[in-house]
């Protein structure tokens, strides 16, 4: 089955991306045809806590140097991981967690992911990264896949920009961001992960064309 995931959550209603809001907005959403769910960012503060924003820092300010109390002074939207994964554990949602390469002990940061990822029995998630050693340290460490990203068409990866893709990719994004046009669509139908800027125009699309 597909997975039709929105892309750092569904921006409306003035949400922020990657809020606890434009996250959980998915809920309002459901197929019997597709597997429906978000992609987010995380990040590892100071004092160890896992997380959720895409930037590596705010107001030149490396956010993995700070504590998180120290974060959530500078942005009282960012939350932790742990906020979002109790609303989805033991939902039929999936979750694309993005993992940012900011932190400079990537072993002691992906394993304090795996640490808290693995007290949720019935959460349904991958994991995706731009770095190819993130990758490598969580597929030998968590049985759920971490798929490696790629924005260039000369870097091999399984999740591609929609402008890179060929014969081995796995998954797409970011289909009807602001320079997308519908030519690209062609491209999609035997791909499995679609990660979109706009939900309701890509389950119109596939609902129209690809069914």
């Amino acid at each position: 089955m597909k997975m039709i995931l929105a892309h750092r959550g569904i921006i409306k209603n003035n949400y922020k991306e990657n809020s606890i809001e434009s996250l959980c907005e998915i809920f309002k959403y459901s197929s019997n045809k597709f597997k429906l769910g978000v992609e987010l960012d995380i990040n590892m503060s100071k004092d160890n806590k896992i997380f959720i924003f895409h930037d590596s820092e705010i107001n030149n300010i490396k956010l993995h140097t700070l504590t998180f109390q120290e974060i959530h002074n500078l942005d009282k939207n960012i939350f932790l991981l742990t906020d979002l994964l109790n609303q989805f554990d033991n939902k039929n949602y999936i979750l694309d967690i993005e993992i940012k390469k900011y932190p400079e002990n990537k072993k002691k940061y992906c394993n304090t992911i795996i640490n808290i990822i693995k007290k949720y029995n019935n959460l349904q998630y991958f994991f995706s990264s731009f770095d190819s050693e993130i990758c490598d340290i969580i597929n030998k460490i968590n049985t759920k896949k971490c798929y490696k990203l790629s924005h260039d068409k000369n870097e091999p990866g399984e999740i591609v920009h929609y402008l890179n893709i060929d014969k081995t990719t796995k998954g797409v994004y970011t289909l009807f961001e602001k320079n997308f046009t519908n030519e690209y669509l062609k491209n999609i139908e035997n791909i499995d992960i679609l990660i979109t800027d706009d939900m309701e125009k890509l389950i119109k699309y596939m609902r129209d064309n690809l069914l």
